[in-house]
């Protein structure tokens, strides 16, 4: 597969769009002529991550943090991200990057990991709104539904939990074929009235190229009549952060070790109020922020969530003491180990949708993670 042509399934599949201002997601390094065969799937990019690439001969590393993140005034072979870069160019490695977008998106990290943990009632913190557009084309009735099969096949109508949701509407269209047309029905030269259905839905942003393409490949029009319209509703169910309940509640001890056992970590931290005894602190619900929470806390009033516990891959200091000082329990998990799943949920979305990839085979990095935090009992 082309990596120009891969780089828009891999934009659309994680929901590129959603990524905060200035994060530098998608296409970091390749040439878009490329052919794709196979990828390597990483939390990170370092030199083992690299040298797996080449010696599983990989054409393109899929990596969570970005290789590339503060702008790079020279390339060097005697600095590290130098030698880095030097080294996938030689070898004609191309990177795609999936940040604070599959943080945030539907089904995505920060979601996935709420799920691990055991939240229910999950809740979105602070919505991340996509952009959506309303869709709408007119057909004759013999062929109406061909064509809303090929809307629905390809994400128009879908939302939340619902999926084929379209509005019919029947009418009358007119239209005069010239001298060089091909008209589906009706004489050239003349005014034609015609019965057509008109078919709307809405749909997001990703799907709309695709959408627009095959219902043209399934209308019977030379020239098929549809309408895009830009919509201002602030549709959206995603977010880098989450809040849920546990059910039952739990003690504060219990629920830190079940956590470590969830999601397989060595150790945690954690900041509590004055005058809390841990031993007997029930924890009914918990909001979570994975990786950096620094810019989330900048922008939320954090003592105003309705819970007990506040879970952060990292934190800088002054905001764990803001936190404990409005009463709440902070639990920090680690940055990479708060994300390290990352590799997986990544390679089941590439896998899931293996139609769209032609093809493609993937691979999980076996040194994507590095944990650092490492302790002495």
């Amino acid at each position: 597969m082309l990596l120009n042509n891969l780089t828009n399934t891999l934009d659309r599949l994680f929901n590129k769009t959603l990524a905060l201002q200035g994060d530098p997601v998608g296409l970091q390094v390749g040439k878009l002529e490329n052919d794709i065969s196979k990828a390597l799937i990483t939390l990170d990019i370092n030199f083992d991550v690299i040298d797996e690439a080449i010696k599983e001969k990989v054409d393109l590393i899929i990596a969570h943090h970005p290789l590339l993140f503060d702008p790079v005034k020279n390339i060097l072979g005697s600095d590290t991200k130098g030698r880095m870069l030097f080294k996938l160019i030689e070898n004609n490695i191309a990177v795609y990057i999936a940040h604070t977008n599959f943080d945030a998106m539907h089904d995505g990290l920060n979601q996935g990991i709420a799920e691990m943990i055991g939240f229910k009632n999950i809740e979105i913190l602070e919505r991340t709104s996509m952009q959506w557009y309303k869709f709408a084309v007119f057909v004759p009735p013999e062929t109406a539904d061909a064509v809303r099969d090929a809307v629905f096949e390809n994400g128009g109508g879908s939302w939340a939990n619902y999926s084929s949701c379209s509005f019919n509407t029947k009418g009358t269209g007119t239209f005069m074929p010239l001298e060089k047309a091909r008209p589906y029905s009706g004489k050239k030269g003349e005014v034609n009235f015609v019965e057509e259905i008109r078919i709307e839905c809405v749909v997001e942003e990703k799907n709309l190229a695709k959408l627009v393409n095959s219902v043209i490949k399934a209308h019977p029009y030379e020239e098929p009549a549809y309408d895009i319209c830009k919509l201002e509703n602030l549709h959206g169910n995603s977010s880098l952060a989450c809040k849920g309940n546990l059910e039952p509640a739990q003690l504060l001890q219990a629920f830190m070790k079940n956590l470590k056992k969830s999601l397989n970590l060595d150790f945690l931290r954690f900041a509590v109020p004055a005058g809390i005894d841990i031993t007997n602190m029930l924890v009914k619900s918990a909001a979570l922020i994975n990786g950096s929470a620094n810019a989330f806390t900048d922008r939320v009033a954090v003592q105003n969530l309705d819970c007990e516990l506040i879970i952060v891959g990292e934190l800088k200091y002054s905001k764990v003491s803001e936190i404990v000082q409005c009463g709440k329990v902070l639990i920090e998990l680690g940055h990479g180990e708060s994300e390290k799943i990352a590799i997986d949920m990544m390679h089941d979305i590439l896998v899931l949708n293996s139609k769209d990839l032609q093809g493609l085979k993937f691979i999980k990095s076996k040194n994507g993670f590095t944990g650092w935090r490492y302790y002495i009992d």
